[in-house]
């Protein structure tokens, strides 16, 4: 802390996730069709034409490991007009102990290989949409009626997605599904905003504001393929009026 002018924060946390749900696909045999009660009669072709797709739940536990940093300072010391900047900034990096499990969710003969994916995409769902790497910093200037706010939001590499891949070989024998996890990442990506506020009197603040000034476009990236796609955000721009009663 400093006085009544800033401070700086820290923070650690662990979080725990049990009972994690995740859906899989399998093909479809004979017994499996005995147990949903699916008449070989009522189908149009053979078993293993058809797919199942289950939900399981995993008890085992995973866990999100992190840190959180804050810094506010406002500038009220420094000499007339500079007396009215404020600066804040905060980061939070993330670490992600995945689920590790042993337990057996297919054990279907059309496909020994199976198991093993589920526990591959269960070991790596925690990482879906966990932001490893986030830091936030604001630049705030007041001059009479005027506001003035400049934001800077950055967030690392994000995992956004894992999509399984199934690969079956005719020529092999026997031709069973062989899989491969396909993962989908966002690029890092920072984003500035600007605000400018009026005070007009006490209930009303016109204001005007630009969204991603630099224009940074969404890029995502897969592992197995070289293809990139990028999604543009061109400025977003908005004029309003915020009122208190």
């Amino acid at each position: 802390y400093f006085s009544r002018n800033g401070y700086v924060s820290a923070s650690v946390f662990r979080k725990s996730l049990t009972n994690y749900i995740i859906s899989s696909t399998q093909t479809l045999t004979q017994a499996v069709a005995g147990e949903l009660g699916i008449a070989s009669g009522s189908l149009g072709a053979a078993y293993d034409q058809y797919d199942v797709t289950y939900n399981f739940n995993v008890p085992d536990r995973g866990h999100y490991n992190g840190i959180e940093l804050g810094y506010a300072q406002n500038f009220s010391f420094l000499p007339k007009p500079f007396n009215t900047i404020g600066l804040q900034a905060n980061a939070t990096f993330l670490s992600v102990d995945p689920i590790k499990t042993n337990a057996v969710f297919s054990n279907n003969a059309a496909d020994p290989n199976l198991n093993a994916a589920i526990l591959d995409q269960i070991n790596n769902n925690l990482q879906v949409a966990a932001v490893k790497k986030a830091i936030n910093v604001t630049l705030s200037y007041s001059v009479g009626k005027f506001g003035f706010n400049l934001t800077s939001n950055y967030t690392g590499r994000v995992l956004k997605g894992i999509s399984r891949k199934t690969v079956r070989y005719s020529n092999a024998s026997p031709a069973v599904n062989s899989y491969f996890n396909e993962y989908t990442y966002q690029a890092p990506r920072e984003l500035i905003d600007l605000r400018i506020d009026y005070k007009w009197n006490r209930k009303f603040t016109p204001y005007f504001q630009m969204r991603n000034v630099l224009g940074r476009p969404i890029i995502t990236q897969t592992t197995n393929f070289p293809i990139n796609r990028a999604e543009y955000g061109d400025p977003i721009y908005e004029i309003g009026v915020r009122g208190v009663w």
